[in-house]
This record gives structure tokens, sequence and C-alpha cells, in this order.
């Protein structure tokens, strides 16, 4: 009997001997991490609007900060190859796999400014549409502020844009661009899209 208590006592005694080793060395390790503050928290990227050409080959996303300015990510499956457009997001690939459109946000810096100084919602940064030739990678940008973009498919490509109303006319018409063959808006340049 009174070994069997020896025993227990050693068991107890080994045990939490163990137990201090094992929270030293967690201790130990939470020392070496580095604690998250908010700032962190404007760094980390999170991926939306996916969408994956009819093929499977391309892959569209953006990728967007928890604030600033966002990009959007075009990526070849097969080769990894990827092009990317600065502000870029709410993509479509065209049905025959070969353009992507999509929207280019204005710069948050940009809303920023116009909101602080109380900018009317008519006199906001508007935002701008691109399509992406995803044989050649070449991005190319409406100079013109645009409220909304389609695709259509008749005989060919059709991209429809309706601009943003300028206050000198009360409704802006669609414009329809046929592509291609040549593309009838302005190329981007590096910088502001």
């Amino acid at each position: 009997m009174r070994q069997l208590r020896k025993m227990r006592a050693v068991a107890v005694l080994v045990f939490l001997c163990l137990g201090a080793v094992g929270t030293n060395a967690q201790q130990r390790a939470a020392a070496l991490k580095k604690p998250i503050t908010h700032d962190v928290y404007d760094s980390w990227k999170s991926i939306q609007g996916t969408k994956l050409s009819r093929d499977g080959v391309w892959l569209v996303y953006a990728l967007t900060p928890q604030d600033g300015d966002g990009q959007l990510v075009v990526r070849n499956l097969k080769t990894n190859a990827e092009h990317r457009a600065p502000r870029g997001r709410d993509a479509t690939i065209t049905s025959d796999g070969k353009f992507v459109v999509f929207s280019i946000a204005p710069l948050k810096a940009d809303v920023d400014k116009a909101r602080k100084a109380k900018k009317k919602p008519e006199d906001m940064p508007k935002p701008g549409v691109g399509i992406v030739d995803l044989a050649t990678g070449t991005v190319t940008t409406a100079t013109a502020s645009v409220s909304s973009a389609g695709l259509l498919m008749a005989s060919g490509l059709l991209l429809a844009l309706r601009a943003a109303s300028p206050p000198a006319f009360a409704g802006a018409l669609p414009l329809v661009l046929s592509l291609p063959p040549a593309l009838s808006l302005a190329p981007s340049s590096r910088g502001r899209v």
C-alpha cells in the first residue's frame, strides 16, 4: 500500500514537472511571435470575384487590400503566365476565352479627397473600363468615365459602354464597340489607368 502511494506521488511529481516544462516552451514560442496590431490588418489582401474561363485555362480575380487600391489578376493555369491591371474588379471573361472585360475603380486617394471636400455624387471620381487581350496580354482602358459596361455576343464580340452622365447631358447613350479587329479604347500606360 505504501509503495502504491509512493508510485502515485512520483507519477504526480513527474506529471507536474512535464507540465511546467511544456508551459515554459509554449511561453518561449509565444514570446518569439510578433503580436498582431490593427495596422497589420490593412496590409491583408483578399481574393474577390473569381472567374474561370469555359475551357478552364484562365482564372481571373480581384486582389484587394483592406485599405488601398487593389488589382485585377488574370492567370493562365497551364503556363502560370499572369497579367495584372491596377484597380481592376468585376471581371468578365468572354465566352470565346480571348478577352477579359473589367471595371476600373477610381484611385482611393482621389475618392477620399473628394469625400473630404464633400463633393456631390456626380462630382465624385468615376470608374472606367478595361480589356485584357489574353493572346498578347495587352491591357486597354477607356479614357472616359463609364457607369456600366456589358458584353454582347452576336456575329462578333460587342462591348456596350454607358458613359457616366456629365451635368450637361441628361442621359448618356450607350456606346457600342466591336472587338476585334481594332480596339478603339486608349491603351493604358504605367501609373494611373
